[in-house]
């Protein structure tokens, strides 16, 4: 795939079925733009579930993790022997609009990139991003995938807040390790081509699942093509 930057004023759709016609062009479409997903408030007949086997002073207020059976999950995965939080060794990639890797409830589960050495400015695995230690953002092409936004933040924390911490609240795999990819701006929208590219960014670096908390309305080969 090539991306193509057009002058100001050109019409991209027939631009793109102009190219399409081309028999050199296997395929031509827009850069097709998503939004973030927006959260809902918890139905007044859930209530969370207080339990005193976790110290995060917020546990009590997550609707979410009973509404879904969580608590119960956990006590299944830990009756047959195995951690309730989920296998340390899974990595989830969270496309969205970067993670703070800093975060008290979040750093302790922050993918890392071995191949990669920090802070000395060269890009060690050859990959094409420097100093992705943590992460990537496929905006800039940069090793840096701090949230500039909190949604990114926001979906890492449900995922894998840390638990027993007495800070904040719990995630639901709260063993797992969390790959911060930024392919959201700050507005919250995302570009097809970003998006393509952070999933072949996941795959190559070993992702076991990825997370992509957005939406949109148009059909994308780019995206299908990278999936």
């Amino acid at each position: 795939w090539f991306r193509a930057k057009l002058p100001a004023g050109t019409d991209v759709v027939e631009t793109a079925k102009t190219l399409a016609k081309d028999p050199a062009v296997a395929a031509a479409e827009p850069d097709y733009l998503r939004r973030l997903a927006e959260g809902s408030k918890p139905p007044a007949t859930k209530q969370a579930r207080a339990s005193d086997n976790f110290s995060d002073p917020l546990y009590g207020q997550q609707w979410h993790l009973a509404a879904a059976r969580i608590p119960e999950a956990w006590a299944y995965l830990q009756n047959l022997g195995l951690p309730p939080g989920g296998n340390r060794d899974i990595v989830v990639a969270v496309i969205d609009s970067g993670v703070d890797y800093n975060h008290p409830d979040l750093a302790v589960n922050i993918w890392t990139n071995s191949r990669e050495i920090p802070g000395n400015g060269l890009d060690d695995d050859g990959n094409g991003y420097v100093d992705d230690v943590r992460g990537v953002d496929v905006i800039t092409n940069s090793g840096n995938p701090m949230d500039d936004h909190g949604h990114g933040t926001h979906v890492a924390g449900i995922i894998a807040a840390q638990a027993n911490n007495a800070i904040g609240g719990i995630g639901v795999a709260y063993n797992v390790q969390i790959m911060a990819i930024k392919a959201a701006q700050y507005s919250g929208v995302l570009a097809s081509s970003d998006i393509a590219e952070a999933i072949c960014y996941a795959v190559a670096h070993g992702a076991d699942i990825i997370n992509m908390s957005f939406g949109g309305y148009t059909r994308s080969s780019v995206e299908e093509d990278a999936l």
